[in-house]
């Protein structure tokens, strides 16, 4: 009884308008509220949805990574190849990849410049080398049949370890200078050449004829620097050995 008359009361002392305006506004705010709770349990749905399909894609790309790593790891393979038969002239330390279809092979040799390097690309059919102190780098087009494919070169060799070998009666492939123009261009150029050559001249190479082999080796080692041929850089491709004269 006492919280009845309490209510009118409080309906008495209050104008009409005023108090319909705040029982207008109790409903709505108890409307509001039951709205506010579907919508944050519908936001957490979608969060909880949201952060279980971010671990799966995490997940997935993590296994996907690591995968991919063993797949890059197996298709790397390194090993050091020495001349036995002269070996301050063929030093050199081989990477072989399988998955982008090149050779690189990194020249030592006691009268090599440090930095010289060069590439078998299979992919391109392409042969290039990059010549740090003069600063210029050469293409051979096309790859001889003498050359081995990549993978029995791959096979050829025990991986991490030094291999000797013995040039003395190796097939030699001479190349000397083209009389074209420079390569202008870059974009043939194998992978591994691309950041030390894309700045510097690239000029082609092509085989020397028996006529020009025989007035390099009759001319010397110093009748050669006289006329700006650079003895010859060598490297060893299994059961053939390259040299350019440039």
């Amino acid at each position: 009884m006492s919280e009845a008359k309490s209510v009118e009361a409080a309906q008495g002392t209050s104008p009409p308008a005023y108090y319909g305006n705040t029982l207008n506004q109790t409903m709505a705010s108890q409307s509001s509220n039951g709205k506010g709770s579907r919508k944050s349990k519908a936001l957490f749905g979608y969060a909880v949805g949201a952060t279980t399909a971010l671990i799966v894609v995490l997940i997935m790309g993590g296994v996907y990574y690591y995968r991919s790593l063993d797949v890059i790891q197996e298709s790397l393979k390194k090993f050091k190849v020495v001349d036995d038969s002269d070996k301050t002239r063929v030093s050199q330390d081989v990477e072989i990849d399988t998955l982008n279809q090149y050779a690189v092979f990194r020249l030592n040799g006691v009268d090599m410049e440090p930095g010289t390097f060069a590439v078998l690309d299979y992919a391109k059919s392409l042969t290039g080398l990059y010549d740090p102190k003069g600063r210029q780098c050469f293409l051979i087009a096309g790859i001889r049949s003498s050359i081995v494919d990549l993978q029995t070169l791959s096979s050829a060799y025990e991986k991490n370890k030094t291999n000797h070998v013995n040039t003395t009666n190796m097939e030699n492939l001479v190349y000397v200078l083209a009389d074209t123009y420079p390569v202008s261009d870059k974009k043939i150029l194998p992978a591994p050449l691309k950041n030390s050559c894309t700045s510097i001249p690239v000029y082609w190479l092509e085989p020397a004829s028996a006529e020009k082999i025989h007035d390099i080796q009759k001319r010397g080692f110093w009748g050669n620097i006289w006329r700006g041929i650079k003895k010859g850089v060598t490297w060893v491709i299994r059961n053939v050995k390259i040299t350019v004269h440039f």
